[in-house]
């Protein structure tokens, strides 16, 4: 049987501390800071740190105790202290990289502008594609893409008539020659005013036509068919120069457009990172 505890009464003299105003280095209270830490609770204050260290979402701290003992004190002066260390905290914006799409940029901006800056580019975006074409059918553009249009084509005729021209002085004709279901261009020497592919033309060899003039018309054949190979190629490059002027054109008449509405843009935040990105985009 265990034994019961006693413990010695005390006298009300024992539970009242004196000090004697000498002990104190000051001689009275308004010289001294007031007490902001909490006295004691050790263990409840390190919990309650513990949670308020904890920024994920989920989780709560339960507090408990009896009235007048300093819980909402205690807390109130906990979180003054987090809402004045609180970090700012920002939205990280990764956005195409034109020099390099593998490696994405990087845009900090304040808590909550990312996705308003987000949809600004989408509202961009719409409003670009949605005005682009409304450009190219105004008549200022029509009458610029005719001019240049024509340019070319003009060229690319000049030269055409002046292969056909030095074709028909060797007495041969262009024609068209069907491949299965698409035609392709040829050289055809000029029998009784009939252009007679050389193809059809070798089994005539020593019938309608010598050996010889056959073997004559082949070596014309070969220069002419050398030359008309030069001939398509500088159609092609001609072609080439056409889509890169009308793509010049496109961006004389778009670009002023989508430059003023990036500016506008970035204006709007007025934030280094967002302007340089958007110079990136124009």
């Amino acid at each position: 049987m265990m034994q019961k505890k006693t413990f010695k009464e005390l006298d009300y003299k024992q539970l009242r501390r004196r000090f004697s105003v000498r002990d104190f280095s000051f001689k009275t209270t308004r010289e001294i800071q007031p007490l902001h830490e909490v006295i004691g609770q050790d263990r409840a204050l390190k919990a309650l740190q513990l949670g308020l260290d904890i920024e994920s979402s989920g989780y709560n701290i339960f507090i408990t105790g009896f009235a007048g003992t300093g819980r909402k004190t205690t807390i109130k002066a906990y979180l003054e202290k987090i809402s004045q260390k609180q970090q700012v905290l920002f939205d990280k914006c990764y956005v195409n990289n034109f020099q390099n799409p593998d490696m994405p940029m990087l845009i900090e901006l304040p808590a909550g502008k990312g996705a308003e800056f987000k949809k600004d580019m989408g509202i961009l975006i719409e409003t670009i594609v949605r005005k682009i074409p409304v450009i190219f059918e105004e008549e200022k553009y029509q009458r610029a893409r005719k001019k240049v249009v024509e340019e070319h084509q003009e060229h690319e005729k000049h030269v055409f008539q002046e292969f056909e021209k030095e074709v028909a002085a060797n007495g041969f004709a262009l024609i068209q020659v069907q491949y299965g279901s698409y035609t392709k261009p040829e050289i055809a020497p000029l029998i009784d005013n009939k252009a007679v592919p050389l193809s059809q033309l070798v089994n005539q060899v020593n019938k309608t036509i010598s050996e010889e003039r056959f073997a004559q018309l082949k070596e014309q054949y070969d220069t002419l068919h050398e030359k008309m190979d030069t001939v398509f190629k500088k159609s092609r490059e001609i072609e080439r120069l056409l889509r890169q002027d009308i793509q010049k054109l496109d961006s004389t008449f778009v670009l002023p457009y989508i430059n003023d509405l990036l500016t506008d843009l970035g204006a709007r935040y007025n934030i280094d990172q967002i302007r340089d990105y958007l110079n990136n985009v124009s």
